[in-house]
């Protein structure tokens, strides 16, 4: 089994066209890029430095470690479900 690099996740995700200052919405399976070296922070870092500090990148985290806030009666009536502070991921302070 070939083992992917960031390099190429970034040249992938740039035949893909995706450049610098693109906002992208991702949610993907780890094993779907095959054996990673670095694992899923060299997912991220891939697909931060392709969209640069003008682009932006949200995925969902499934965290534990969540603030869940009350919901109004007014969100309640537009269907929201439920509501929780995001936290930025930085990888220097998320090491994991």
């Amino acid at each position: 089994m070939n083992i992917v690099i960031k390099e190429d996740i970034k040249k992938g995700l740039r035949n893909l066209g995706i450049n610098t200052g693109f906002h992208l919405g991702v949610h993907s399976s780890l094993q779907s890029f095959g054996k990673v070296k670095g694992g899923a922070k060299t997912v991220i870092n891939a697909l931060l430095e392709v969209v640069g500090n003008e682009g932006t990148v949200v995925m969902p985290t499934f965290s534990t470690n969540r603030i869940e806030f009350e919901l109004t009666s007014k969100e309640r009536e537009i269907g929201l479900l439920w509501k929780y502070k995001i936290l930025l991921f930085n990888p220097k302070e998320n090491e994991s």
